[in-house]
């Protein structure tokens, strides 16, 4: 099964698509980061070549491109004008609101039998009017559009994650059915915790807080469908906005949504999450973590906070064979 990605980051998708279609013989034909370093890492990760990263898409003459029958073609075009902690901007940003487009000229120009497109929530909004402009473009080259928002908390992963996937088939092909949630779901943060960290990093905004809260030990239910909030600086009056680092959670519920700044702190650890625990908690094993070296833990921070979670991508997959799509 050849495959193409875009905007692929280390590859967190790909890493998905894999663990769906264990015995499938998949061949990864090109992938896009322009990032050089998140690219080497990628290499890393999948032991491919550079040779077979696109660059920088905006550089890219896609009607030259010639890679023959092409089965998946996945875009995780960039959300920063789409989501809420971003521009707001949508397809008006200068930058990053046309690359959209160049996923629509691949489609195009590919013609592959699935294409899934990722994005924040965010790309919903009606301001944005994303929805008649994704579906009338891919339209024009003959596929249909079905989106879905999947929270991974329904995936197997305790991090509560919202995020629009859309599987876009050929106008002439059957309706797609999203995978179910998986059962027996129960996990929750402390499962995922490192019991190897002696000392962890503490939110200046946090300190105090974090301090009297580890003092008092407040009794906290497991719950693994909700997301526990033990402190909320911001309903307190103590501090102007609601972001993660003005709030203390529980490692007893679920993760909030990762950012790329990593700022939730977590009251039976007495701070922040490693790394490692982020990666595990988009379903990366540690042995693929130690692969993201000699990145700093700031650029990795920043790669989970960006990432698509591989437990939904790996549903999603599953669900495409399960139909016959691939």
């Amino acid at each position: 099964m050849k495959i193409v990605t875009l905007f692929s980051g280390v590859g967190m998708t790909e890493i998905g698509i894999q663990r769906a279609l264990p015995d499938d013989d998949i061949e990864l034909v090109k992938f896009c980061e322009f990032d050089k370093r998140v690219a080497a890492a990628f290499c890393r990760l999948h032991d491919e070549p550079e040779t077979k990263n696109l660059g920088d898409i905006t550089a890219v003459n896609i009607s030259e491109i010639e890679l023959g029958d092409i089965d998946v073609l996945t875009s995780t075009f960039p959300c920063q004008s789409f989501s809420t902690a971003g521009t707001q901007l949508g397809f008006e940003h200068e930058q990053k609101g046309n690359l959209f487009e160049k996923t629509a000229q691949m489609i195009d120009k590919l013609k592959p039998k699935v294409v899934v497109l990722e994005n924040v929530k965010g790309i919903l909004a009606k301001k944005f009017d994303a929805m008649n402009i994704i579906s009338a473009r891919l339209a024009q080259i003959g596929y249909r559009l079905q989106w879905q928002v999947i929270n991974a908390v329904n995936h197997g992963l305790p991090q509560a994650r919202l995020r629009w996937i859309a599987v876009c088939l050929p106008v002439n092909k059957p309706l797609f059915k999203y995978p179910d949630a998986r059962l027996n779901n129960t996990k929750v943060v402390a499962d995922f915790i490192d019991a190897t960290v002696a000392s962890r990093k503490v939110s200046n905004d946090m300190v105090n807080q974090m301090q009297r809260l580890v003092a008092s030990n407040p009794t906290v239910t497991r719950d693994p469908t909700k997301i526990i909030k033990l402190y909320d600086g911001y309903t307190t009056g103590e501090f102007r906005s609601g972001f993660t680092r003005h709030r203390i959670m529980s490692t007893q519920g679920v993760s909030p949504t990762l950012t790329t700044t990593n700022d939730t702190s977590f009251m039976e650890i007495g701070g922040l999450l490693t790394p490692k625990e982020r990666w595990r908690l988009m379903g990366l094993s540690d042995a693929q973590f130690e692969k993201m070296r000699p990145l700093s833990d700031r650029a990795i921070d920043k790669i989970a906070g960006n990432g698509v979670c591989t437990n939904v991508i790996e549903d999603v997959f599953k669900s495409l064979r399960k139909q016959n799509f691939i």
